[in-house]
């Protein structure tokens, strides 16, 4: 992806943004701030990239936003977001995965209140529903690997692998 289109692509992804209402704004922020902040909680031992922390907080994440927006708004800022040039081809489709599962639980038990999420956003990590990466670098399901036994996300950002055609990494690690 070109500089140009890499630009257009941040563009998209801060307009969706800037297209909601200041209230839906403090909702995302909310949202988002209470699923990285119940996230660091749940799995003792991780680092909180690449790993059951971090599939378990896009999954809760985008749970939380398809019950406050619906599925389309979380699906279209998501793929925009995780889409961009500087992620790791394997980091995105972690993503991408684990924010699907948060939006199938929302849309499975619309009524849910933030507790019961957590609960089933935990019991489909512990189920293997969710990715993680393994120490090889490739995607497994999340009960095929133990809590504290992915990659270690520093080393990772060392040599991560991209997408065809997505330039080389400068020297900053991709975000989370």
């Amino acid at each position: 992806m070109g500089a140009g289109r890499a630009r257009d692509h941040e563009l998209a992804e801060a307009a969706m943004l800037d297209d909601l209402s200041i209230g839906d704004k403090i909702r995302f922020y909310r949202i988002m701030t209470e699923a990285e902040d119940i996230a660091l909680g749940v799995y003792e031992g991780d680092t909180e990239q690449d790993d059951h922390t971090d599939a378990f907080r896009h999954a809760y994440w985008n749970a939380l936003l398809t019950q406050e927006f619906g599925a389309d708004w979380p699906t279209e800022y998501g793929s925009k977001h995780e889409g961009r040039p500087d992620n790791a081809a394997v980091r995105e489709a972690m993503d991408l995965h684990n924010n699907e599962i948060g939006r199938t639980i929302a849309l499975q038990n619309p009524d849910a209140d933030p507790e019961e999420l957590q609960q089933l956003v935990k019991d489909a990590v512990a189920r293997g529903d969710t990715v993680v990466i393994d120490q090889g670098h490739e995607l497994s399901f999340s009960d095929d690997v133990k809590v504290g036994d992915t990659v270690d996300s520093d080393v990772f950002n060392e040599n991560p692998r991209f997408l065809p055609g997505s330039p080389l990494p400068d020297d900053k690690p991709s975000p989370k």
